[in-house]
């Protein structure tokens, strides 16, 4: 049965009243479900601070918000019902499948430079013609972006460690994973986890555009079996994209040996407001 079908009448809840999760409220009321929003703060009349048998009890699925721990003692109580959790951009996956099923997705990730290399890439599709979107931790939300009027054909979405660690289902064309170094380790536990709940998104991806100039990257991405193409700031070798000079220069998808200038580096700047 078709999943968007299934929404009508059905007793959600969202847990995470913020952005994303009043998102996944508007959404799936306008598809018809019965929600309840769930947070620790009372932030609007209607928020559910405590998750008990009795308010959960006709529950039978969950969208929770990213940056709510997986442990977390609400999480825990609709895991003890056995009730389906996901993520908003699972959620969004799911949509996206019945609604816009040739739509395709880009995955930016690292600790350092996605909204500038999200950014870029929504000026890449200005000037390239491509009816596409920037989405995730800037911009809209996913679920938003996909359930757009504009039908985007590609969608870029900057994604956190957070938004990685509960997703399962979402494919991505390609995702970039720009570099890993400690961030959120109070959240992951550890830096170890921390390093591969980025490198889960390789897991979810086609291909894999990685920094060659981060060791940390490398290191946990050795275990990809997909394909791999690096860049760097330093003149590519075969199989890579990088600079001489202020020159862009592919080696990985221009299909020869040779290397070719693709563009100046002020060309590829993300426009200014």
């Amino acid at each position: 049965m078709s999943f968007l079908k299934t929404l009508r009448n059905r007793n959600v809840a969202v847990v995470g009243a913020g952005v994303t999760g009043n998102a996944m409220v508007d959404f799936l009321t306008s598809q018809g479900a019965i929600v309840q929003l769930f947070d620790e703060r009372k932030v609007f009349p209607d928020v559910i601070t405590e998750v008990t048998g009795e308010l959960i009890s006709k529950t039978s699925l969950v969208c929770v918000s990213p940056g709510w721990r997986t442990d977390h003692f609400f999480i825990e109580e609709f895991r003890k019902l056995n009730i389906e959790i996901l993520s908003e951009i699972d959620l969004a996956w799911r949509v996206k499948q019945e609604i816009a099923p040739n739509q395709k997705w880009i995955g930016v990730t690292g600790t350092n430079g996605k909204t500038t290399t999200i950014q870029m890439v929504a000026s890449i599709f200005k000037a390239a013609g491509i009816n596409g979107s920037a989405c995730g931790n800037v911009g809209d939300t996913v679920i938003a972006a996909v359930n757009s009027t504009e039908k985007f054909e590609v969608l870029a979405l900057e994604l956190s460690s957070f938004q990685i660690e509960w997703s399962n289902e979402a494919r991505f064309e390609i995702s970039c994973i720009l570099n890993i170094a400690d961030d959120h380790i109070d959240w992951h536990g550890s830096f170890d986890n921390y390093a591969k709940s980025k490198i889960k998104l390789l897991g979810m991806s086609k291909m894999a555009l990685l920094n060659n100039s981060d060791p940390e990257l490398i290191k946990y991405s050795a275990s990809y079996s997909g394909k791999k193409i690096f860049f760097s700031l330093e003149t590519p070798r075969l199989g890579e994209l990088g600079l001489v000079e202020n020159l862009l220069i592919d080696r990985a998808f221009n299909g020869s040996e040779s290397a070719e200038a693709i563009g100046e580096l002020k060309d590829i700047a993300p426009a200014v407001p």
